[in-house]
C-alpha cells in the first residue's frame, strides 16, 4: 500500500500547528471568534479524518475505513464552509484596518478564496478515483496541503533567525517567512511527486495550487479592484457565506462519487464488450 506511514506524519501536524497558531488563537480560545472556531475544529478533525483513512487501510480495517470515508461527506462541505467563513472573516478584518490585515492579509485573501475552490475540486478527484488507491491516497493526503503555508509561517516568525517578528517594526519580516513558507511546500510537493511519480501527480497538482496561491497574493491581491471586492465581501451575510461554501464543497463531493462510480460501470463494460466481440470474432470463423 502507498503511504504507508503517511498516519504518523499527519498526527505529527497537530502538535505544530498549535505551536504555530499559539499566539493568534489556541492561546485565546476565550476571545476566539465564530469563524475561527469553525475553521480550527474543522481544520482538526479533517486532520483526524486523513489520518485515519490511512491507518484503517494500512491496518486491513477495510469497514471502518469505508465508513470513515462516507463520513468526508459531511466533513468535506463543513471544511470547505469553514474556509469561506474565515475569508470572509478576514475581509471584515481589513475593512476594519486590522495592521495585519493591511500589510499581509488583504492580499493573502486571494490565496485563501483560490484555496476553498482548489480544495473543493480536490475532493472531487479525490472521490472519482477512490478506487485507484495510490491516486486517491495522494489526493486525500493533498487535501492538507493548504495548512503548510500559513503554519510554516507562523513558525518562521516564531523561531527562523533573521526572520522572526517581535512587534509592529519587524512586521514587514513576514513577508520572508510567507515566501519561505510557500516555497517550502511546494519543494515538499515536488519531492512526494519525486518519490511516487507512479501516479504521483496529485502532489504536481498541489505544488501548482501552492504555486497560485503566491501568484495571486502578488498579483491580484496588491490592486484596487481586489480592495473593492474585499469590502464588498465583508457586507455579504455571514451565514449565507458558510452556506454557500458547504454547498461547494458537497457538490464537489457528489459530483466526485457520481463520476467514480461512472467509471466504474464503464471498467466493468469492458471485458463485456471484449468477450462480445470475441465471440462474434469465433462465429465469423466457424463460418455462422
Amino acid at each position: 500500500m502507498p503511504y504507508r506511514h503517511a498516519h504518523w506524519l499527519v498526527l505529527a501536524l497537530f502538535p505544530l500547528t498549535i505551536l504555530a497558531f499559539w499566539p493568534s488563537y489556541f492561546g485565546k480560545l476565550g476571545e476566539a471568534a465564530v469563524s475561527d472556531h469553525l475553521h480550527g475544529l474543522t481544520g482538526a478533525a479533517w486532520l483526524l479524518l486523513v489520518a485515519g483513512q490511512s491507518w484503517t487501510i494500512h491496518g486491513g480495517r477495510r469497514g471502518m475505513h469505508r465508513v470513515m470515508g462516507m463520513s468526508a461527506f459531511a466533513l468535506g462541505p463543513l471544511l470547505i464552509g469553514g474556509f469561506a467563513l474565515a475569508t470572509h472573516a478576514g475581509a471584515i478584518k481589513s475593512v476594519a484596518s486590522h495592521p495585519f490585515y493591511m500589510m499581509f492579509g488583504q492580499p493573502l485573501l486571494t490565496a485563501d478564496l483560490w484555496l476553498t475552490f482548489a480544495t473543493s475540486a480536490v475532493l472531487y478527484l479525490a472521490f472519482r478515483y477512490r478506487r485507484r488507491v495510490r491516486l486517491h491516497s495522494a489526493l486525500m493526503l493533498s487535501t492538507l496541503i493548504g495548512l503548510l503555508p500559513p503554519m510554516l509561517a507562523r513558525l518562521y516568525a516564531a523561531f527562523m533567525p533573521g526572520m522572526t517578528v517581535r512587534g509592529p517594526e519587524t512586521l514587514y519580516r513576514f513577508e520572508y517567512c510567507l515566501a519561505a513558507s510557500m516555497a517550502t511546500t511546494v519543494a515538499v510537493a515536488l519531492y512526494l511527486y519525486w518519490k511516487n511519480r507512479r501516479d504521483g501527480w496529485p502532489w504536481l497538482l498541489a505544488a501548482f495550487i501552492t504555486s497560485a496561491c503566491y501568484a495571486f497574493y502578488m498579483t491580484i491581491g496588491r490592486t484596487g479592484t481586489w480592495e473593492s471586492f474585499v469590502v464588498q465581501m465583508a457586507n455579504w451575510p455571514a451565514p449565507a457565506v458558510v452556506l454557500a461554501g458547504i454547498a461547494l464543497g458537497l457538490a464537489g463531493c457528489l459530483a466526485g462519487w457520481h463520476a467514480g462510480k461512472t467509471r466504474k460501470a464503464i471498467a466493468s463494460a469492458e471485458p463485456v464488450g471484449r468477450s462480445l466481440a470475441s465471440a462474434r470474432a469465433g462465429d465469423r470463423s466457424l463460418g455462422t
